[in-house]
C-alpha cells in the first residue's frame, strides 16, 4: 500500500510522464534529471545507475520520484512494489530520515541496525567499555544471560 501524501508539505508539483511528483521546495535541475530517471526505471522495472555530486538532493530527489510512482501504480493497479532503501552508513540513514521529514511522502520505516549504534542499555555499554570488549560483543552475552535467568526461573 502506498504511503500517505501530507498535503500540506506540497509546495511543488513535478510532472514526469504520467507520474505526478510532489515535493517540498522547486526542483533543481540536477534532482530533476534523478527523478527522471528513477521514474523511467520503476516503468520499464529496470535498474537506474545515478550519479550526482554530494549535496545536489539526489537522495530527495531519488525518494519522492520512487513514492510517487508507487503511489500511482497502486492507483492504476491496485498494488505496487514495496521499495526499499539502504545506505551505508548510520550518518547517511541520520540525513535521510531528515530529509524524509521534510517531504510531503510520510512512508513507513524500519530502520535497522547493529548494537554497536543502537544499544541503549548503560548498564551494558559501560560494562563493554571497562571489559575493553565491543559492544556487539557484551550486548550479546548480556541477552545471553537474561534468557539463561529466565529459563532457570521458571523451572
Amino acid at each position: 500500500r502506498p504511503c500517505p501524501l501530507e498535503s500540506g508539505r506540497c509546495a511543488e508539483s513535478l510532472r514526469i510522464g504520467e507520474v505526478e511528483l510532489q515535493l517540498p521546495f522547486k526542483p533543481l535541475p540536477p534532482q530533476v534529471q534523478v527523478a527522471e530517471r528513477v521514474v523511467q526505471a520503476c516503468e520499464r522495472g529496470g535498474i537506474a545507475l545515478l550519479d550526482s555530486p554530494t549535496g545536489t538532493g539526489k537522495s530527495i530527489a531519488l525518494l519522492t520520484a520512487a513514492l510517487a510512482w508507487q503511489r500511482r501504480a497502486f492507483a492504476e493497479h491496485g498494488a505496487a512494489p514495496q521499495i526499499i532503501y539502504s545506505v551505508r552508513t548510520h550518518a547517511q540513514l541520520s540525513q535521510m530520515v531528515s530529509e524524509l521529514r521534510k517531504m510531503p511522502y510520510r512512508p513507513r520505516m524500519a530502520v535497522i541496525g547493529s548494537r554497536d549504534q543502537l544499544c541503549i542499555n548503560s548498564e551494558v555499554k559501560a560494562a563493554a567499555s571497562r571489559q575493553r570488549v565491543s559492544l556487539n560483543l557484551a550486548c550479546r552475552q548480556a541477552a545471553r544471560r537474561a534468557v539463561l535467568g529466565s529459563s532457570s526461573a521458571l523451572r
